[in-house]
Order: C-alpha cells, then sequence, then structure tokens
C-alpha cells in the first residue's frame, strides 16, 4: 500500500520507517505494541513546493534520502495546473533495497509523463534480471537524467554524507551539524541557497547555488 496523505491531511499522517541496527529512536518504534501511543513534535516545513515554480525539478536521493523527496512528488501529483517536470535519480546498494519503489512507479504512470525516475543500485542482487545502471552516480549520469542548468529549474539532493559529499561538494562538517538537527536550511522556502557554493559533481557540470537544494 502506497503512503498518500496529502500535505495538510488533519487527524492522522503515515510514516515510513526503516529499522536501524542499534539505532534508538527505530529500536523503540519496532517494539511497540498496537494502541500504545508515541508523542510527535511538529517540525516547521523547509522549502515550499508550488505550482509551476521551477518549469523542472530534479531530484537525487540515496537510501532513506528517498524520504524528503517522496514528499514532493506526492505533494506535486496533487496539484491542479501544475506542468512542473519532475526527474529522480535514485541510488541504492540493490535493487531490493529500494524504498517505495512501487509507490514511485504508480506516480509515474499516474503523472502522465510528468514524473520520470530512475533507479541505480550498486551491486544488483540479479544481475541478469536488472536492466537499470550500476555503480555510482558519475556525470554522465546526471547529465542524461537532470535538468539542464538553467534560471528556472531545481535539483534536491538528500542521502548518506559520502553521496551528498560527492554530488554536491557539501562539506562533512557541515553534513554532521545537519544530521544533528542544527537548522543550516533555511526555514519557510524563501531563499534556497543553503550553502555558499555549488561544488562536486554538479558544480562541474555548472550548477549554481540558486539551483540545489540540500535536505
Amino acid at each position: 500500500m502506497c503512503i498518500r496523505d496529502r500535505n495538510g491531511t488533519k487527524g492522522y499522517f503515515d510514516i515510513l520507517v526503516k529499522k536501524q541496527r542499534e539505532g534508538r529512536m527505530t529500536e523503540h518504534l519496532f517494539s511497540m505494541e498496537p494502541g500504545e501511543s508515541l508523542f510527535f513534535r511538529a517540525v516547521q516545513y523547509k522549502m515550499n513546493y508550488k505550482a509551476n515554480r521551477w518549469s523542472h525539478v530534479g531530484m537525487i536521493g540515496g537510501g532513506t534520502g528517498i524520504t524528503p523527496l517522496y514528499q514532493v512528488i506526492q505533494h506535486a501529483a496533487t496539484l491542479e495546473n501544475d506542468n512542473t517536470k519532475l526527474s529522480l535519480l535514485f541510488a541504492n546498494q540493490t535493487e531490493n533495497k529500494i524504498l517505495l519503489k512501487g509507490c514511485l512507479d504508480e506516480y509515474e504512470e499516474m503523472m502522465n509523463g510528468r514524473f520520470k525516475p530512475t533507479y541505480i543500485v550498486t551491486r544488483p542482487d540479479d544481475p541478469e534480471a536488472w536492466k537499470g545502471p550500476t555503480g555510482y552516480i558519475t556525470k554522465s549520469l546526471l547529465k542524461e537524467t537532470m535538468p539542464a542548468p538553467a534560471k528556472d529549474i531545481m535539483v534536491m539532493v538528500c542521502g548518506p554524507d559520502k553521496m551528498m559529499s560527492l554530488i554536491c561538494g557539501a562539506p562533512f562538517g557541515v553534513l554532521k551539524a545537519m544530521s544533528g538537527g542544527i537548522p543550516w536550511q533555511p526555514s519557510g522556502g524563501g531563499n534556497l541557497t543553503n550553502f555558499a557554493d555549488v561544488e562536486g559533481l554538479l558544480g562541474e557540470l555548472g550548477y549554481a547555488k540558486e539551483m540545489v537544494y540540500r535536505f
């Protein structure tokens, strides 16, 4: 069953949780019994997606980094008169670890050509059956799947620290601070520039800081 809560739904919400070995939060969640309660604290949104704000939005995700990108896809699918194109490059270790693949494929079909996902795996479990790209993200794959640098596009990136550093040159010190909850991202989505410059593969391809948002 796909997670299809609309943004702003009142009364309930769905969450996607991947159990992490020795993870304090996930170990607690997975030990809970039906009927038990858990308190949640609201988090101010980091960016605001609006219909036709950009002509094309590219998304690069790694593993559980799909979570904010999936929210963008969900929201875009519900907006009337939104013509924004969406492209997703989703990296995982194997094809069996691709979170929400069935849901993403459903959105591709439902959005009538507006949304195109591409899956890359480091080492396929079944090399003969796997038809997608393998290995690590490269400049050529980014050029193939992402919108070209322009003033009216946005590329969103979320994933493990090593991937973030490779893709957009995010310093490990800053990434550690972001993972620890320090709000380096802007609140409310006015100015989406949350680092001084874009480096890494996106920087080499000519993307400017106004074109890249790092969750």
